[in-house]
Protein backbone atom coordinates (compact mmCIF):
# COMPACT_ATOMS: atom_id res chain seq x y z
CA UNK A 1 0.00 0.00 0.00
CA UNK A 2 2.91 2.51 1.04
CA UNK A 3 4.84 1.23 -2.40
CA UNK A 4 1.82 2.23 -4.40
CA UNK A 5 1.16 5.74 -2.68
CA UNK A 6 4.98 5.89 -3.41
CA UNK A 7 4.26 5.90 -6.94
CA UNK A 8 1.46 8.11 -7.09
CA UNK A 9 3.06 10.60 -5.28
CA UNK A 10 6.41 10.19 -8.00
CA UNK A 11 4.20 10.21 -10.69
CA UNK A 12 2.11 13.23 -9.74
CA UNK A 13 5.31 14.77 -8.70
CA UNK A 14 6.90 14.47 -12.41
CA UNK A 15 3.47 15.71 -13.88
CA UNK A 16 3.45 18.82 -11.94
CA UNK A 17 7.26 19.57 -13.33
CA UNK A 18 6.84 18.81 -16.52
CA UNK A 19 5.36 21.84 -17.53
CA UNK A 20 7.90 23.50 -15.76
CA UNK A 21 10.89 22.00 -16.94
CA UNK A 22 9.36 22.28 -20.95
CA UNK A 23 8.89 26.03 -20.86
CA UNK A 24 12.83 26.62 -19.36
CA UNK A 25 13.92 25.21 -22.47
CA UNK A 26 15.94 27.39 -25.02
CA UNK A 27 14.75 27.27 -28.47
CA UNK A 28 17.60 26.03 -31.17
CA UNK A 29 18.25 28.63 -34.12
CA UNK A 30 20.05 27.42 -37.22
CA UNK A 31 21.78 29.30 -40.12
CA UNK A 32 22.06 28.94 -43.38
CA UNK A 33 24.54 29.51 -46.69
CA UNK A 34 23.57 30.90 -50.16
CA UNK A 35 22.67 27.34 -51.56
CA UNK A 36 20.29 26.08 -48.77
CA UNK A 37 22.85 24.09 -46.38
CA UNK A 38 22.47 24.24 -43.08
CA UNK A 39 25.88 25.38 -41.52
CA UNK A 40 25.21 25.94 -38.14
CA UNK A 41 23.31 25.01 -35.35
CA UNK A 42 22.87 26.89 -32.01
CA UNK A 43 20.85 27.42 -28.63
CA UNK A 44 19.32 30.64 -28.67
CA UNK A 45 18.63 31.95 -25.04
CA UNK A 46 16.44 35.22 -24.17
CA UNK A 47 18.26 38.22 -23.05
CA UNK A 48 17.22 40.18 -20.46
CA UNK A 49 16.12 43.21 -20.88
CA UNK A 50 18.96 44.99 -19.45
CA UNK A 51 20.82 43.46 -21.79
CA UNK A 52 18.95 43.65 -24.92
CA UNK A 53 19.85 45.20 -28.01
CA UNK A 54 18.58 48.95 -28.77
CA UNK A 55 18.98 49.88 -32.52
CA UNK A 56 18.19 53.73 -32.69
CA UNK A 57 18.46 55.92 -35.55
CA UNK A 58 18.63 59.85 -35.75
CA UNK A 59 16.22 61.67 -37.95
CA UNK A 60 18.44 62.59 -41.24
CA UNK A 61 18.08 58.55 -42.23
CA UNK A 62 21.96 58.15 -42.18
CA UNK A 63 23.51 57.46 -38.50
CA UNK A 64 22.17 54.23 -36.65
CA UNK A 65 23.27 53.44 -33.45
CA UNK A 66 23.57 49.57 -31.31
CA UNK A 67 24.48 48.93 -27.73
CA UNK A 68 26.59 46.02 -28.08
CA UNK A 69 27.26 44.57 -23.77
CA UNK A 70 29.49 47.52 -22.80
CA UNK A 71 30.18 49.59 -25.83
CA UNK A 72 28.11 51.92 -28.10
CA UNK A 73 28.09 51.30 -31.62
CA UNK A 74 27.43 53.64 -34.23
CA UNK A 75 27.59 53.48 -38.13
CA UNK A 76 27.18 56.29 -40.78
CA UNK A 77 26.17 57.05 -43.77
CA UNK A 78 23.51 54.30 -44.53
CA UNK A 79 23.30 54.03 -47.70
CA UNK A 80 26.39 54.91 -48.58
CA UNK A 81 28.23 55.75 -51.06
CA UNK A 82 31.28 53.68 -50.79
CA UNK A 83 33.06 55.22 -47.50
CA UNK A 84 31.68 53.75 -43.94
CA UNK A 85 32.33 55.20 -40.64
CA UNK A 86 31.90 52.95 -37.70
CA UNK A 87 32.64 54.47 -34.36
CA UNK A 88 32.90 52.02 -31.16
CA UNK A 89 32.78 53.98 -27.90
CA UNK A 90 34.31 52.34 -24.81
CA UNK A 91 36.54 50.36 -26.74
CA UNK A 92 39.54 48.88 -24.57
CA UNK A 93 43.35 47.49 -25.84
CA UNK A 94 42.26 44.40 -24.30
CA UNK A 95 38.87 44.26 -26.00
CA UNK A 96 39.19 42.10 -29.61
CA UNK A 97 37.31 43.92 -32.27
CA UNK A 98 36.34 42.24 -35.99
CA UNK A 99 34.38 43.93 -38.60
CA UNK A 100 33.35 42.19 -41.81
CA UNK A 101 31.36 42.69 -44.42
CA UNK A 102 29.34 40.24 -46.50
CA UNK A 103 27.05 40.02 -49.66
CA UNK A 104 23.31 39.13 -49.23
CA UNK A 105 24.96 35.58 -50.75
CA UNK A 106 27.40 35.81 -47.84
CA UNK A 107 30.56 36.10 -49.62
CA UNK A 108 33.35 38.17 -47.63
CA UNK A 109 33.93 40.71 -48.98
CA UNK A 110 36.32 42.56 -46.35
CA UNK A 111 37.33 41.70 -43.03
CA UNK A 112 39.22 44.56 -40.42
CA UNK A 113 40.25 44.19 -36.83
CA UNK A 114 39.73 47.02 -34.61
CA UNK A 115 42.11 48.59 -32.71
CA UNK A 116 40.83 52.19 -32.02
CA UNK A 117 37.29 53.28 -31.21
CA UNK A 118 36.99 54.34 -35.25
CA UNK A 119 36.82 52.41 -38.51
CA UNK A 120 37.00 53.61 -41.90
CA UNK A 121 35.54 50.97 -44.53
CA UNK A 122 35.50 51.12 -47.64
CA UNK A 123 33.59 49.37 -50.05
CA UNK A 124 33.49 51.79 -52.60
CA UNK A 125 34.84 49.45 -54.93
CA UNK A 126 31.94 46.49 -54.85
CA UNK A 127 28.45 47.08 -56.97
CA UNK A 128 25.70 48.34 -55.40
CA UNK A 129 23.17 46.26 -53.17
CA UNK A 130 22.93 45.48 -50.01
CA UNK A 131 25.68 43.97 -47.43
CA UNK A 132 25.68 42.63 -44.07
CA UNK A 133 28.03 44.13 -41.45
CA UNK A 134 29.22 42.10 -38.71
CA UNK A 135 30.67 43.50 -36.08
CA UNK A 136 32.07 41.03 -33.12
CA UNK A 137 33.59 42.38 -29.96
CA UNK A 138 34.79 39.82 -27.77
CA UNK A 139 32.65 36.67 -29.29
CA UNK A 140 29.53 38.93 -28.87
CA UNK A 141 28.00 39.95 -32.65
CA UNK A 142 25.53 42.30 -33.97
CA UNK A 143 24.67 42.65 -37.82
CA UNK A 144 24.04 45.65 -39.54
CA UNK A 145 21.92 46.22 -43.17
CA UNK A 146 24.32 48.11 -45.15
CA UNK A 147 22.57 50.05 -48.45
CA UNK A 148 25.43 50.77 -50.98
CA UNK A 149 24.06 52.90 -53.72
Amino acid sequence: MIRMNMRKFHLLFYLTLLPIVSSAQDRIGYSYDAAGNRVKREIVMPVPKAMAKQQTFAADGQTFTDMLRDHTVKIYPNPTEGGLQVSISGLTGTDKCSLGVYTSQGAQVLTENARTGHVDINISNQPAGVYLLRITINNHSTTWKIIKK
